[in-house]
């Protein structure tokens, strides 16, 4: 009897960490989208600073994927530490291109996360879309509304993959 509470105190402590998480990847989320914002301004009053800021963009993505990649570790299945080498791959590149193709473009990024559930799918290929929107985005107005939505989709693959069984 027990041995049954000590692994009901265990689950429920692991619940409480995973719950944890979520909520410090959502406050950093919203920080980062706050600073996003900010730095929007800041941007379309100085164009020639457009690649600086973009750049910080990009770094907070690699931040974001980093994050990614140790919630799908601490997770502990084989199909999320499949997905921990992928995040982990993402987030050696300081480049949306770069990012983008490694996330998306691989056909085994693809298909681990294809078979993946169905919710963790659904995040994935709105990621994969978000990715899309931002890297082909020009304009500064555009950009920043694309990557807002990246930062977001980024942020709901997070928590599917928290609450995956």
């Amino acid at each position: 009897m027990e041995a049954s509470a000590d692994v009901f105190d265990e689950i429920q402590r692991l619940r409480k960490r995973v719950r944890n998480r979520t909520v410090l990847f959502t406050v950093a989320t919203v920080v980062g989208i706050v600073l996003a914002v900010a730095e929007a301004a800041t941007l379309v009053a100085k164009n020639n600073d457009q690649a600086q800021g973009r750049q910080a963009d990009v770094e907070l993505l690699v931040g974001m994927l980093q994050k990614l990649a140790e919630v799908s570790r601490d997770k502990g299945t084989q199909r999320t530490l499949a997905m921990y080498d992928v995040f982990v791959s993402a987030a050696r590149y300081a480049n949306l291109e770069w990012q983008q193709n490694e996330l998306c473009a691989n056909a085994s990024a693809q298909q681990i996360f294809v078979s993946a559930f169905p919710n963790i799918t659904f995040r994935y290929r709105e990621v994969c879309l978000s990715y899309s929107n931002v890297v082909g985005a020009p304009e500064i107005q555009k950009y920043l509304g694309a990557y807002s939505a990246l930062v977001l989709a980024l942020t709901k693959l997070d928590n599917a993959i928290s609450k995956d069984p």
